[in-house]
């Protein structure tokens, strides 16, 4: 995550989460190697309002939709059956984040976008 902030700005420090480090030559918040961000299983819906929400196997989509009834659970319970690599997309409007499963109960945002719109 890259966040292009003025360093000489007050405000800055005190917003910055104590995980992010400042990298002022470039002007810019780094996030430290590993630390990714996860999602969790249990309770994270598929759905964004306005949007697509799709589930890849091996760079094949399993699931595209918008559907708060459906859930990650749901097909973290498929990837402990079917091993691979398991990916959601979550493309809504300004904003897309692509997560990947890494382990059990376990998937960590590994890109971002600026969305549609």
């Amino acid at each position: 995550m890259v966040m292009f902030v003025n360093p000489d700005d007050e405000t800055t420090e005190s917003m910055r989460p104590p995980h992010i480090v400042f990298d002022h030559p470039t002007k810019m918040f780094m996030c430290p190697p590993g630390a990714r961000k996860k999602i969790p299983v249990r309770g994270t819906h598929l759905a964004v309002g306005f949007g697509l929400v799709t589930v890849t196997l091996n760079g094949v989509s399993i699931w595209s939709g918008d559907d708060e009834r459906v859930s990650l659970y749901k097909f973290e319970r498929l990837a402990r059956k079917y091993p691979g690599k398991w990916e959601v997309y979550f493309h809504g409007p300004l904003q897309g984040k692509r997560y990947l499963r890494t382990a059990l109960n376990t998937w960590e945002l590994t890109d971002t976008d600026e969305g549609f719109a």
